[in-house]
């Protein structure tokens, strides 16, 4: 289970910038690769994202679609263990539902992705079929995680 927390501003219509947080508390695994036994301990991995939002549609109902990036946390609440905060991103998508001027509800999926970052370049060449160029981006994805999540929304601004 995990619970948390959105804040969202409108900033153009049917877009939204939105910071956003959520976390859950579970058990960890450590497994050596040669050696000691495995052991269990307790941690919470906390998610802290900001994003936007893209509705689309009119009506009391509205489907979107989000992105975010941002870091988490993996909190070891063990003392052997070491805190980790990695880079991550979220995908997601949804339904708006508007109850009132100021109330409504939100249904929504996302998938959660933590990584490493290894590095990225950039290229610019030139050659016979002309100017070419290029942007590469490399990293190692840790713990995919989906989360599906009701929210009541309050509307404070009109």
């Amino acid at each position: 289970m995990s619970y948390g927390g959105m804040l969202s501003v409108e900033v153009g219509p049917g877009v939204f910038g939105e910071f956003s947080y959520s976390r859950s508390d579970t058990k960890g695994t450590y497994r050596p690769y040669l050696g000691i036994e495995s052991y269990e301990y307790d941690m919470a991995i906390q998610y802290f994202q900001l994003g936007g939002i893209k509705t689309v549609g009119h009506g009391p109902v509205k489907p979107f679609g989000l992105f975010s990036g941002g870091v988490t946390w993996f909190q070891m609440k063990d003392d052997y263990v070491d805190d980790e905060v990695v880079f991550s991103i979220a995908l997601g998508g949804g339904l708006k539902v508007d109850l009132s001027d100021r109330i409504g509800l939100r249904l929504q999926g996302r998938l959660l992705m933590p990584m490493y970052i290894h590095g990225g370049g950039f290229f610019l060449g030139i050659g016979p079929g002309g100017p070419s160029s290029g942007i590469s981006f490399n990293s190692t994805l840790l713990t995919p995680q989906g989360d599906f999540t009701g929210a009541l929304v309050f509307k404070l601004g009109h």
